[in-house]
């Protein structure tokens, strides 16, 4: 990846199965578990701090305290994501079913952010606020992906059927919810492919500097 452009670090993806233990018991599947089926979304956005007076000295700093993805590779912003998902389960008749779904997605968001000087320059002030635009342009394409993703996985365990065991219940659960997850990771690779990492939809801001 070339730091020359805005390489929006796609992405820390943590998949949390929260708070019920797969290893309890169940009955039908109930009509308000497909009700509940769209995730709740959370999102948190923060900043790092740029002062620079021109556009090399913007570039310098992004490049300097820009956070780094897992990897430890710098880049202008950077979103983690989390999906999180828990379920109760129900027992009748010596089977195992799934109850009401609760799907979070937790997005989090690290931006750049210019405290501009007294005196900037009108055209680098323009060019500033029309890379931030590209770039909430190109993060807004991830966010739809990822919570499209919640909402999948809220609506493929709300319809999964009853199973002799528990046990049967959560090897379904668990390979459901990861082949979803792998098509939602291909999904990202593929979006960001597409838009160079955002350089096509404009999210590209000022030049390598030695």
């Amino acid at each position: 990846m070339n730091n020359s452009s805005l390489v929006v670090a796609t992405i820390v993806f943590l998949i949390g199965l929260l708070a019920c233990p797969l290893a309890l018991g169940c009955g039908p599947t109930s009509p308000s578990a497909v009700d509940n089926a769209l995730p709740e979304v959370i999102i948190n956005d923060s900043y790092y701090q740029l002062d620079g007076t021109s556009e090399a000295e913007l570039r310098r700093q992004m490049d300097r305290l820009g956070p780094a993805d897992q990897g430890h590779r710098p880049h202008d912003a950077y979103t983690a994501w989390h999906v999180g998902w828990s379920y109760p389960h129900l027992t009748t008749n010596d089977h195992c079913a799934i109850g009401p779904i609760s799907v979070t997605v937790t997005i989090s968001h690290t931006w750049p952010q210019w405290k501009t000087p007294p005196q900037v320059s009108p055209t680098l002030l323009t060019k500033w606020e029309r890379y931030l635009e590209a770039l909430d342009r190109h993060e807004a394409g991830h966010r739809r992906i990822r919570i499209e993703a919640g909402r999948a996985i809220s609506q493929i365990l709300s319809r999964l059927p009853t199973y002799p065991t528990c046990a049967q219940l959560e090897q379904a659960a668990d390979r459901q919810a990861e082949a979803i997850l792998a098509e939602f990771r291909r999904q990202e690779r593929d979006y960001d492919q597409t838009t160079g990492h955002g350089r096509t939809q404009g999210a590209q801001f000022g030049s390598v500097i030695p």
